[in-house]
């Protein structure tokens, strides 16, 4: 993340995040979240799922433990456990 807080850049992808907007600049390619880019107390909030798909990372969800994965490699996905 940079001194700004509000662009990231990770193995070529950089994103631009603007508080308030669900609009994000990808690489320069406007995209669009489900929800806006919060901050509070310094700290920037995004969509989990969707931040990380742009990253091109993985993510894999145990509603189970209300808990989301995120990973550079394919997680394994396990039937009635994982969605």
């Amino acid at each position: 993340m940079s001194n700004d807080g509000k662009t990231v850049q990770y193995n070529g992808t950089t994103i631009q995040l603007t508080p308030g907007s669900n609009e994000i600049q990808v690489n320069g390619e406007t995209k669009t979240l489900s929800v806006n880019v919060e901050t509070k107390n310094g700290t920037v909030y995004v969509p989990g799922r969707e931040f990380a798909k742009e990253l091109g990372w993985y993510t894999r969800s145990i509603p189970r433990y209300k808990r989301l994965d995120f990973s550079t490699y394919p997680l394994p996905q396990y039937e009635g456990l994982t969605e």
